[in-house]
């Protein structure tokens, strides 16, 4: 039992690095896909989803894992992809747009934050003084980057107020399904139907977007947009989020999302290498404060369960 308990943890870890590693690359590839012309950076955000559940839907039936459970279950995750991912998707997609992806992978490290702030409301627990400390200094260094924004230009603030209240619904959906985790329902077959309400979600953008008459679909995709829009939505989303939310059944919502904190590193190395974008002084500063201040909380117990 011992063995095979280890088994699952360290397979488990091996998911995580890999989900990870993948996340990296995820702001550049937005970035890229949202700087075209000829791609609606909704359009984009649907099909990439719409790839991802079809993805989904295959592995499910490849492996032939069984989809036995109560409709009123089914319904509620469905709820659950709507409210949560649905919405941490659509603003950090649109976030990425307005800024660097290099922001957009730091930013997205304060998801461990905003759990441990969520664990304190729904299980109204006590934070330690590490929990509060670190807190504080990644607000400090928020505070900094927001100047630096203020200074640059404007569209930056915006894109990186989107990313955070994103980063919040995806630390809300972090919280949510690890509720079902008592209920043993598969982690491939629950975050098929998370993302079937995430498409209901964006497939609504759309829908609004259209009868205000800004939607523009393009008659064509190019062979560059269609391989971003394939690379995403399988790798990037399908395969990423399968093996996050299974690493999550066994290692806890907390631990998992301290690994987040890699993901800004990969996505800076890779903004700064592959699209040249640069990080001023004060950005600089103000990172190294949010992640160190993360560091603290990850410290802390709180939140570890």
């Amino acid at each position: 039992m011992k063995n095979l308990n280890s088994y699952h943890f360290l397979k488990a870890y091996v998911y995580l690095i890999i989900a990870i590693l993948i996340w990296g690359s995820v702001p550049l590839v937005i970035k890229i896909s949202s700087s075209s012309k000829e791609l609606n950076i909704n359009f984009f955000n649907f099909c990439r989803i719409f790839i991802t559940c079809i993805s989904l839907k295959l592995m499910v039936f490849l492996f032939k894992i069984p989809v036995s459970f109560f409709y009123k279950t089914k319904i509620k995750i469905i709820l659950i992809g709507i409210f949560t991912m649905g919405v941490y998707c659509h603003l950090f997609t649109l976030g990425v747009k307005y800024t660097s992806s290099s922001s957009a992978g730091l930013l997205s490290s304060l998801v461990s934050i905003w759990i441990l702030f969520l664990n304190y409301i729904t299980k109204k627990s006590k934070p330690s003084l590490p929990s509060i400390i670190g807190s504080c200094i990644s607000f400090l260094g928020l505070c900094l980057f927001f100047y630096n924004s203020l200074l640059i230009d404007t569209t930056d603030l915006y894109g990186n107020l989107l990313i955070i209240f994103g980063t919040f619904f995806f630390a809300l959906y972090n919280i949510i399904s690890n509720k079902f985790k008592d209920q043993k329902i598969n982690s491939l077959v629950f975050i098929y139907y998370i993302f079937i309400g995430t498409l209901i979600y964006l497939f609504t953008v759309l829908i609004f977007e259209y009868s205000f008459n800004k939607l523009d679909i393009p008659e064509r995709l190019s062979v560059k947009n269609i391989i971003l829009i394939l690379y995403i939505g399988i790798f990037g989303s399908a395969l990423c989020y399968t093996f996050y939310n299974y690493s999550s059944n066994i290692l806890g919502n907390y631990k998992t999302s301290i690994f987040i904190n890699a993901v800004p590193i990969i996505s800076l190395i890779l903004g700064i290498n592959i699209l040249g974008e640069a990080f001023s002084f004060l950005q600089i500063i103000a990172s190294i404060i949010i992640l160190f201040g993360i560091y603290i909380v990850n410290l802390s117990k709180d939140g570890s369960k």
